[in-house]
Protein backbone atom coordinates (compact mmCIF):
# COMPACT_ATOMS: atom_id res chain seq x y z
CA UNK A 1 0.00 0.00 0.00
CA UNK A 2 1.43 3.36 -0.98
CA UNK A 3 1.06 7.06 -0.68
CA UNK A 4 1.94 7.53 3.28
CA UNK A 5 1.63 11.44 3.90
CA UNK A 6 0.38 14.19 6.02
CA UNK A 7 -2.53 15.95 5.27
CA UNK A 8 -4.79 13.92 2.59
CA UNK A 9 -4.01 11.50 0.53
CA UNK A 10 -5.00 8.60 -1.34
CA UNK A 11 -3.75 5.07 -1.85
CA UNK A 12 -4.93 1.96 -3.11
CA UNK A 13 -5.53 -1.71 -0.84
CA UNK A 14 -4.28 -4.59 -2.97
CA UNK A 15 -7.34 -7.35 -1.55
CA UNK A 16 -7.49 -10.03 -4.78
CA UNK A 17 -9.32 -9.49 -6.68
CA UNK A 18 -10.37 -5.82 -6.10
CA UNK A 19 -8.66 -2.73 -5.54
CA UNK A 20 -9.60 -0.91 -2.80
CA UNK A 21 -9.08 2.70 -2.66
CA UNK A 22 -8.21 4.19 0.76
CA UNK A 23 -8.04 7.89 2.03
CA UNK A 24 -5.58 8.56 4.89
CA UNK A 25 -6.25 12.31 7.55
CA UNK A 26 -3.33 13.42 9.11
CA UNK A 27 -3.84 14.94 11.92
CA UNK A 28 -1.18 16.58 13.25
CA UNK A 29 0.25 15.69 16.66
CA UNK A 30 -2.21 13.30 16.70
CA UNK A 31 -3.75 11.21 19.78
CA UNK A 32 -5.32 8.53 18.20
CA UNK A 33 -6.10 6.52 14.87
CA UNK A 34 -10.14 5.66 13.48
CA UNK A 35 -10.40 3.19 10.82
CA UNK A 36 -14.15 3.91 9.01
CA UNK A 37 -15.62 1.14 8.12
CA UNK A 38 -18.28 1.92 5.91
CA UNK A 39 -22.20 -0.01 5.19
CA UNK A 40 -22.82 -2.62 2.46
CA UNK A 41 -23.34 -0.18 -0.58
CA UNK A 42 -22.71 3.18 1.23
CA UNK A 43 -19.28 4.47 -1.03
CA UNK A 44 -16.89 6.15 1.22
CA UNK A 45 -17.35 9.59 0.01
CA UNK A 46 -20.49 9.71 2.52
CA UNK A 47 -18.41 9.54 5.12
CA UNK A 48 -15.95 11.81 4.09
CA UNK A 49 -17.11 14.64 6.50
CA UNK A 50 -17.30 11.98 9.09
CA UNK A 51 -13.52 11.56 8.23
CA UNK A 52 -12.22 15.24 8.28
CA UNK A 53 -14.72 15.95 11.48
CA UNK A 54 -12.54 13.16 13.48
CA UNK A 55 -8.82 14.82 11.72
CA UNK A 56 -9.79 18.31 12.51
CA UNK A 57 -10.49 16.63 16.28
CA UNK A 58 -6.66 15.42 16.71
CA UNK A 59 -7.51 11.56 14.77
CA UNK A 60 -5.59 10.10 12.22
CA UNK A 61 -8.45 8.65 9.73
CA UNK A 62 -8.11 5.69 7.60
CA UNK A 63 -10.87 6.05 5.07
CA UNK A 64 -11.29 2.53 3.01
CA UNK A 65 -14.00 1.74 0.40
CA UNK A 66 -15.74 -1.94 0.63
CA UNK A 67 -14.47 -4.68 -2.20
CA UNK A 68 -16.46 -3.38 -4.98
CA UNK A 69 -18.33 -0.58 -3.95
CA UNK A 70 -18.23 2.86 -4.60
CA UNK A 71 -14.56 3.83 -6.59
CA UNK A 72 -13.70 -0.21 -6.25
CA UNK A 73 -13.21 -2.82 -8.76
CA UNK A 74 -14.45 -4.68 -10.28
CA UNK A 75 -17.85 -5.10 -9.22
CA UNK A 76 -19.52 -8.43 -8.02
CA UNK A 77 -20.43 -10.80 -10.51
CA UNK A 78 -20.42 -14.24 -11.50
CA UNK A 79 -16.21 -14.75 -11.32
CA UNK A 80 -16.59 -11.75 -9.06
CA UNK A 81 -17.76 -12.75 -4.82
CA UNK A 82 -16.59 -12.52 -1.26
CA UNK A 83 -18.48 -13.33 1.85
CA UNK A 84 -18.34 -11.85 5.54
CA UNK A 85 -14.57 -14.25 6.42
CA UNK A 86 -12.82 -12.34 3.46
CA UNK A 87 -14.15 -8.87 4.91
CA UNK A 88 -12.79 -10.29 8.76
CA UNK A 89 -10.17 -12.40 8.01
CA UNK A 90 -7.66 -10.37 4.94
CA UNK A 91 -9.80 -7.14 4.50
CA UNK A 92 -9.87 -6.07 8.26
CA UNK A 93 -6.31 -7.03 9.32
CA UNK A 94 -5.19 -5.22 5.81
CA UNK A 95 -6.78 -2.27 6.67
CA UNK A 96 -5.14 -2.25 10.26
CA UNK A 97 -1.69 -2.90 9.04
CA UNK A 98 -1.98 0.01 6.35
CA UNK A 99 -2.77 2.14 9.65
CA UNK A 100 -0.35 1.36 12.07
CA UNK A 101 2.27 1.37 8.62
CA UNK A 102 1.00 5.16 8.99
CA UNK A 103 0.82 5.65 12.66
CA UNK A 104 2.65 3.40 14.39
CA UNK A 105 2.42 4.71 17.67
CA UNK A 106 -0.99 5.62 19.79
CA UNK A 107 -4.57 3.53 19.92
CA UNK A 108 -6.54 2.77 16.76
CA UNK A 109 -10.06 1.96 16.93
CA UNK A 110 -12.46 0.89 14.30
CA UNK A 111 -15.67 2.71 13.51
CA UNK A 112 -17.82 0.64 11.94
CA UNK A 113 -21.72 1.71 10.33
CA UNK A 114 -23.90 -1.26 9.73
CA UNK A 115 -21.94 -4.08 7.94
CA UNK A 116 -18.66 -2.30 8.59
CA UNK A 117 -19.53 -2.51 12.37
CA UNK A 118 -20.10 -6.04 12.12
CA UNK A 119 -16.79 -6.97 10.65
CA UNK A 120 -14.98 -4.64 13.37
CA UNK A 121 -16.82 -6.60 16.48
CA UNK A 122 -15.74 -10.16 14.63
CA UNK A 123 -12.58 -9.18 13.83
CA UNK A 124 -11.80 -8.47 17.40
CA UNK A 125 -13.82 -11.25 19.15
CA UNK A 126 -11.78 -13.85 16.49
CA UNK A 127 -8.80 -12.20 17.20
CA UNK A 128 -7.92 -11.22 13.16
CA UNK A 129 -7.72 -7.34 14.11
CA UNK A 130 -5.81 -6.21 17.28
CA UNK A 131 -8.00 -2.93 17.90
CA UNK A 132 -7.93 -0.44 21.15
CA UNK A 133 -11.17 0.54 20.87
CA UNK A 134 -14.46 -0.46 18.76
CA UNK A 135 -17.17 1.75 17.72
CA UNK A 136 -20.27 0.57 15.83
CA UNK A 137 -23.07 2.78 14.04
CA UNK A 138 -26.87 0.81 13.80
CA UNK A 139 -24.59 -2.56 13.50
CA UNK A 140 -27.15 -4.77 15.68
CA UNK A 141 -27.70 -7.82 15.38
CA UNK A 142 -29.77 -8.62 12.20
CA UNK A 143 -32.12 -11.79 13.28
CA UNK A 144 -35.90 -11.00 11.81
CA UNK A 145 -36.35 -11.74 16.00
CA UNK A 146 -34.99 -8.42 16.54
CA UNK A 147 -37.57 -5.86 14.17
CA UNK A 148 -40.87 -4.97 15.33
CA UNK A 149 -44.19 -5.14 13.76
CA UNK A 150 -43.63 -4.90 9.65
CA UNK A 151 -40.16 -4.24 9.90
CA UNK A 152 -39.90 -7.80 10.72
CA UNK A 153 -41.84 -8.52 7.82
CA UNK A 154 -39.73 -6.68 5.67
CA UNK A 155 -36.59 -7.94 6.57
CA UNK A 156 -37.90 -11.62 6.30
CA UNK A 157 -39.14 -10.84 3.24
CA UNK A 158 -35.43 -9.58 1.71
CA UNK A 159 -33.61 -12.48 3.77
CA UNK A 160 -36.26 -14.68 0.76
CA UNK A 161 -35.78 -12.31 -2.39
CA UNK A 162 -32.43 -11.21 -2.22
CA UNK A 163 -30.73 -14.51 -1.93
CA UNK A 164 -33.08 -15.48 -4.99
CA UNK A 165 -31.98 -12.54 -7.38
CA UNK A 166 -27.83 -13.96 -6.59
CA UNK A 167 -28.96 -16.59 -8.27
CA UNK A 168 -30.40 -15.49 -11.04
CA UNK A 169 -27.19 -12.84 -11.46
CA UNK A 170 -24.76 -14.20 -9.74
CA UNK A 171 -24.36 -11.39 -7.92
CA UNK A 172 -27.31 -8.82 -5.96
CA UNK A 173 -28.30 -6.37 -8.54
CA UNK A 174 -28.42 -3.47 -5.52
CA UNK A 175 -29.07 -0.95 -8.05
CA UNK A 176 -32.24 -2.20 -9.03
CA UNK A 177 -34.02 -2.52 -5.01
CA UNK A 178 -32.70 0.41 -3.96
CA UNK A 179 -29.79 -1.11 -2.04
CA UNK A 180 -26.88 0.67 -3.50
CA UNK A 181 -25.09 -0.96 -6.20
CA UNK A 182 -23.96 -4.65 -6.56
CA UNK A 183 -23.22 -6.68 -3.68
CA UNK A 184 -21.51 -10.33 -3.87
CA UNK A 185 -23.68 -13.05 -3.76
CA UNK A 186 -22.03 -14.72 -0.49
CA UNK A 187 -22.35 -11.91 1.53
CA UNK A 188 -26.02 -11.73 0.77
CA UNK A 189 -26.53 -15.03 1.13
CA UNK A 190 -24.80 -15.08 4.43
CA UNK A 191 -26.35 -12.28 5.75
CA UNK A 192 -29.61 -13.34 4.77
CA UNK A 193 -29.15 -16.37 6.38
CA UNK A 194 -28.57 -14.46 9.52
CA UNK A 195 -31.78 -12.74 9.53
CA UNK A 196 -33.53 -16.10 9.20
CA UNK A 197 -31.53 -18.14 11.17
CA UNK A 198 -29.75 -16.07 14.29
CA UNK A 199 -27.03 -17.92 12.96
CA UNK A 200 -23.60 -15.15 12.27
CA UNK A 201 -21.71 -16.46 9.48
CA UNK A 202 -18.50 -18.95 10.25
CA UNK A 203 -15.05 -17.26 11.14
CA UNK A 204 -12.00 -18.93 11.89
CA UNK A 205 -10.46 -18.29 15.12
CA UNK A 206 -12.38 -19.30 18.77
CA UNK A 207 -14.05 -16.26 19.86
CA UNK A 208 -12.53 -14.49 22.88
CA UNK A 209 -12.94 -11.62 24.93
CA UNK A 210 -10.70 -9.14 23.00
CA UNK A 211 -9.91 -6.58 25.80
CA UNK A 212 -11.08 -3.36 24.43
CA UNK A 213 -13.95 -1.12 25.22
CA UNK A 214 -16.52 -0.89 22.72
CA UNK A 215 -19.30 1.78 21.90
CA UNK A 216 -22.37 0.96 20.10
CA UNK A 217 -24.80 3.66 18.52
CA UNK A 218 -28.05 2.17 17.47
Amino acid sequence: MEGVGTGTCSSVLDFPPFAVPVEWFAAAGARATAIILPAMGTPAAKYRLLAEGLQSRGLNVLLPELPGTGASEPKPSWRVDYGYADLVERYLPGLVAAARERAPEGPLQAAGHSLGGQVAVLGAVHGHADLDAVVTIAAGHIHYRHWRGSGAVKVLFAAVLFPFLTFLFGHLPGQRVGFGGPQARTLIREGSRTIRSGRLPTISGAPRDPGCPALSIA
